[in-house]
């Protein structure tokens, strides 16, 4: 019997960070599923913003470090993962099974 266990992790910040930053935080969040036998189904970088806009011109996010990807996007405030795993059962309970009607 193959049983799956589906995960969604959503991490939202507090604040603005940078996009390399959040980006390596979902590389190693999926790099450590990876390790406990999950596979990744998707994975987002969620409220992306180009802090590079003049309505962030005297705001500390105006700092980060200018897009690097053809999105124009540099910052972000939350990430997601939805990962799962298979397991197969060799203890089939035989009597827990219903027969089908």
């Amino acid at each position: 019997m193959i049983q799956r266990k589906r995960i969604t992790l959503w991490f939202n910040l507090e604040k603005l960070r940078p996009y390399k930053e959040i980006s390596d935080l979902l590389d190693a969040l999926k790099l450590q599923l990876r390790k406990e036998g999950y596979t990744i189904i998707v994975s987002a970088l969620d409220e992306l913003v180009d802090t590079t806009l003049p309505e962030y011109a005297n705001r500390p996010e105006s700092s980060f470090p200018p897009p690097d990807r053809m999105h124009c996007y540099n910052a972000a405030s939350s990430f997601s993962v939805t990962a799962e795993k298979k397991t197969i059962s060799r203890n089939i309970h035989w009597k827990k099974l219903r027969p089908y009607k």
